[in-house]
């Protein structure tokens, strides 16, 4: 049994070497895997530049972004303070209206108290010039009357 299993490993070996390639065949195979290796590498180097490339283009637009932001954001601050401002300005003019209102709504009292105690005043100088209106009837009755007495008492005295 040992000697056919040494003819199988001698005929094992003869096939290997027959079928090993030469020294050059072996280069070209080396020379050709180093080209694939390098055109590998070229191809991973571009992906990685188109890569890079892809992202500088996104971080230029995302700058681009923020700083359009930015500006924005700076304009309508400058809006708000202005808006701020004039809100401001408004309340004051709106404070200034009420104090004159208040003023005004005050000085139309006063007036209101100075016709009123007027408009009494003339109530009672009417009643007054009414009741000497009434005496001086009464006067002129009692003159009238004398006049009267007197003409009759000279018209039978004649």
């Amino acid at each position: 049994m040992g000697l056919v299993h040494e003819r199988d490993l001698d005929r094992q070996v003869a096939l290997f070497r027959r079928n090993r390639p030469s020294a050059q065949a072996e280069g070209a195979s080396v020379l050709d895997l180093v080209h694939q290796a390098a055109d590998q590498l070229r191809n991973i180097e571009d992906r990685a530049a188109a890569a890079e490339a892809r992202a500088l283009t996104l971080a230029r637009q995302a700058a681009d972004q923020l700083e359009s932001a930015a500006s924005q954001i700076r304009e309508l601050q400058s809006l708000r303070q202005a808006a701020e401002a004039e809100a401001s300005a408004a309340n004051t003019r709106a404070n200034e209206a009420e104090q004159m209102l208040r003023a005004a709504q005050s000085e139309i009292a006063a007036w209101e108290n100075r016709l009123s105690t007027t408009e009494e005043r003339a109530r009672n100088a009417e009643a007054r010039v009414m009741e000497a209106e009434k005496m001086l009837i009464r006067v002129e009755d009692a003159i009238r009357n004398q006049l009267l007495a007197k003409r009759q008492a000279l018209a039978a005295a004649a």
